[in-house]
């Protein structure tokens, strides 16, 4: 493909007389300006997905007659002003292009109770295919205008009631084209989870188009409108075979990504383009969206009309500032490439060809160059590799298991390593943005379905993950994504676990480090590399490696002490400290705190320090500590190896940290001034990494008004993103200190909505409606409790909730609040 593609989506013009009279006085000249301005004078496709006229052309008479006026006034002068060539506009049937007057009231409702398996609905498909129009009469109108619309498309290979197939070549790009009804079961005020598409219909039209290079797919209803009895069968079908998918329906921006069986599928939903031209509102008004493709990128820009402007301005309450930017979905080398870096609403995609996908978890440290031996267990793990897809590395903290790990990787692509060191905080959703592959939460997926996508990605990546400090681990998706890899890892794909204790799963490798045989060798290399003045006789260091039970920590520890104290009272210490290992350890590490040279300003760093976890960047402990730490006290701490410095980041040994953690007095403190630092850091659009880090300080400082307040700044944030762990862990540790918010109602609530949940929704939304401390937020509870209604077929309650919110909204002037539910009424 030589150029980029351009696609300018349109739907639900919902036209009659007065719609068409403003379409062409403010409409028409305005849109014309922007959409060639912003694709460079070019639009190569039009796709206008459903109810072209408003209420089955009521206003014109009729419905074929409505049709008819709306291509000759409407449809084909914008094909006119965007100088499209032939066979560019294509169309779908919506709920109000259909006369809804044609089938009996008892065939409706047969139908709706026959057709409950996808068996029957094909074989009522190929009963309407063959001629028998019974129950589908409401749509032969439509048709009749459609078939006439299609005529002398060169272009279509297939012409059925339900579906209309498409291969279009553009820039030397086969694109393949199904426009899909959605329509046919429509036929009142509830047709919302009851309607049907027909596996039939989809997978007759892939068929015709599988070679093509790209496959777009258009439909009026989201999936999520369909019986319950097809839904999750027809997302599936779609995701797993379209690279785009353009729908309406919902009359506002509806985009995002979504994953199924190693495929990925870019959701499209835009406004109503033409039905209310006389609002500003840029959240809920009227426009469209410009999707351009090309071999870099996916760029989806969209745009508003402004009624007191008279022209089409950005807009930029969607996306980022206007627009977002994905994956690209044309297929290069027959290969699609799937690339993120968290930047918005979608998974974003620098400007730069064959970019490939950001693994941050990649940047691991270097082995210790004193590493020694372990040649056994270096085998080991590479002999478990070969016959095993995860392998679990265990044993006390302080025994070198995370060492012997980035001493088997040293010679590997760090671009294929993924390596997460855990804390008590850490969520498989935030570990997959950090590898990646971010645009798999987007999606919203289930878990089943999200750890199809990841393991698909891992697989496709060639990645081999590391979860070190395992032990720390509180989520437990990551033990259920271990099960569900069973079997399934390609060859090169590997999991490697580090942790103090073993795994709770199917299967895997255990390598046990126990005992250090090369722990004399090692404690010579020490004193060699760092303490260079110490003298030591063989049989001294023979028997301080004895105290230590050859444990690594503790022997540097011990040696460090010989520096500062004679060999005679160190091992005097370490007789009496001859307990277990992990104490032994941390007696000899207070011993070398308590000595004369350490200072207490060094101790004061080490506390402080330890409120961090894990590495941490020079720039975060640099804004976080004095000037004075960085004179007097890290330089001497590097030198006793009590703190490292290695690549721009700050460390020390997990159980130095754990050590000094326990006796630091102000946590809460320090805590909130990391967490301030963290803060300080924040830009316009979440970052869930970021947010991450900045919470765990957050809840270490006991701060929950902070906490709060990243709610409120994020909270809708989360939800339009599908990371609803995280915002349910904020919004549960707030709550347990009793403070309860009617956004929290309303954001729990949006969480049930989503997943289906409809009466934990409604007793949420309840609430909200309820409470007497927000108003404005109490009639969007009373608008979602409406919606809900709505959704479990109770039409006529929901629409008496929906005046009284309506009411309320213009009494109190809480404009934006009702434009965003009054659509839900409308379609």
């Amino acid at each position: 493909m030589s150029r980029s593609i351009n696609i300018l989506h349109l739907t639900d013009f919902h036209l009659d007389n007065k719609v068409i009279k403003d379409f062409d006085l403010l409409m028409r000249k305005p849109l014309k300006e922007d959409v060639l301005k912003r694709a460079n004078g070019n639009i190569d496709l039009l796709f206008i997905t459903g109810d072209i006229v408003d209420r089955g052309g009521n206003d014109f008479g009729g419905l074929l007659k409505g049709l008819e006026i709306s291509n000759k006034k409407v449809i084909s002068q914008i094909a006119k002003d965007l100088n499209l060539k032939e066979e560019s506009v294509f169309i779908i049937p919506g709920n109000h292009d259909i006369n809804r007057y044609a089938d009996k009231d008892f065939i409706d409702e047969g139908l709706r109770r026959k057709l409950k398996t996808s068996e029957k609905i094909n074989n009522f498909i190929d009963s309407v295919n063959g001629g028998d129009f019974t129950g589908v009469e409401r749509l032969m109108e439509y048709r009749e205008f459609e078939k006439k619309f299609y005529s002398a498309y060169k272009s279509k290979i297939e012409d059925t009631f339900f579906h209309s197939t498409f291969i279009k070549n553009i820039y030397n790009c086969d694109i393949g084209i199904s426009c899909f009804n959605s329509a046919w079961r429509c036929y009142s005020e509830e047709d919302d989870g009851n309607l049907l598409i027909g596996e039939r219909q989809v997978l007759e039209s892939v068929n015709l188009i599988q070679d093509c290079e790209m496959k777009i797919a258009l439909v009026h209803h989201h999936v999520d409108s369909l019986s319950p009895d097809e839904k999750d069968t027809m997302k599936s079908i779609l995701t797993k075979n379209y690279d785009l998918i353009f729908f309406g329906h919902s009359h506002r921006h509806n985009n995002y990504s979504r994953t199924c069986g190693g495929n990925q599928s870019i959701w499209v939903g835009s406004p109503s383009s033409f039905l209310n031209a006389r609002t500003d509102s840029k959240k809920y008004s009227y426009g469209y969206s410009l999707c351009t493709l090309s071999k870099i990128d996916t760029k989806i820009q969209y745009s508003h009309f402004s009624y007191s402007n008279t022209d089409y301005r950005t807009n930029t309450e969607i996306g980022n500032d206007g627009y977002d930017k994905m994956y690209p979905v044309i297929k290069s080398n027959n290969t699609k490439i799937n690339t993120s870096v968290k930047k918005n609403n979608f998974s974003y995609i620098p400007d730069i060809p064959n970019t490939v996908i950001e693994n941050v978890l990649s940047n691991i440290g270097k082995p210790s160059k004193l590493f020694t031996g372990r040649k056994d267990k270096l085998k080991e793990v590479k002999d478990s590799l070969e016959t095993n897809e995860i392998i679990c590395v265990n044993g006390i903290g302080g025994i070198g298991k995370t060492q012997l790990i980035l001493k088997f990787l040293e010679n590997y692509d760090k671009s294929r390593i993924t390596w997460q060191e855990f804390s008590e905080n850490t969520r498989f959703d935030t570990f997959i943005v950090a590898s990646g592959f971010e645009f798999i939460i987007q999606s919203g997926q289930t878990e089943t379905e999200k750890f199809s996508a990841l393991l698909d990605k891992l697989n496709e990546y060639k990645r081999i993950v590391i979860w070190d400090n395992f032990h720390d681990n509180n989520d437990d998706t990551f033990l259920r994504f271990l099960n569900y890899c069973y079997n399934k890892l390609t060859e090169v794909t590997k999991i490697i676990i580090v942790s103090r204790t073993n795994l709770l799963i199917k299967s895997f490798k255990s390598i046990k480090l126990v005992d250090f045989n090369e722990s004399e060798e090692y404690a010579r290399a020490l004193i060699k590399e760092r303490h260079k003045g110490l003298k030591l006789k063989e049989n001294e260091i023979k028997e301080i490696c004895t105290y230590v039970k050859g444990h690594p920590l503790a022997l540097e520890l011990a040696l460090s002490l010989c520096v500062s104290i004679s060999y005679k009272k160190v091992i005097g210490k370490l007789a009496m400290h001859s307990s277990g290992v992990d104490e032994l350890s941390q007696r000899i590490f207070q011993d070398i705190l308590d000595h004369e040279s350490t200072s207490s300003i060094e101790k004061e760093f080490l506390y402080k320090f330890s409120a961090f976890k894990g590495r941490v960047s020079e720039s975060d402990v640099e804004a976080v500590f004095e000037e004075k730490y960085f004179f007097k006290a890290v330089p001497q701490l590097a030198d006793k190896y009590l703190i490292e410095y290695q690549s721009g980041f700050y460390d020390t040994h997990p159980l130095i940290h754990e050590f000094c953690y326990d006796k630091l007095e102000n946590k809460e403190e320090l805590h909130y001034r990391i967490a301030s630092c963290l803060i300080s850091q924040r830009n316009t659009l979440l970052d869930t990494l970021l947010e991450e880090r900045i919470f765990h300080h957050l809840k270490g400082a006991n701060n929950l008004e902070e906490i709060s307040r990243t709610i409120e700044k994020y909270g809708r944030d989360y939800i339009r993103e599908a990371f609803f762990e995280p915002l349910q862990e904020m919004i549960s540790f707030v709550e347990s200190s009793n403070v309860k918010k009617p956004l929290f109602y309303l954001l729990i609530g949006d969480i049930h909505e989503i997943k289906g949940e409809y009466d934990l929704a409604l007793l949420l939304f309840e609430k909200a409606k309820e409470n007497k401390v927000n108003e404005e937020l109490a009639v969007e509870g009373l608008l979602k409790y409406a919606n809900i209604q709505r959704r479990k077929g109770l039409t006529k309650i929901s629409f008496k909730l929906f005046e009284k919110a309506k009411s309320l909204s213009i009494e109190k002037n809480f404009t934006n609040t009702l434009l965003g539910h009054t659509i839900i009424f409308r379609s």
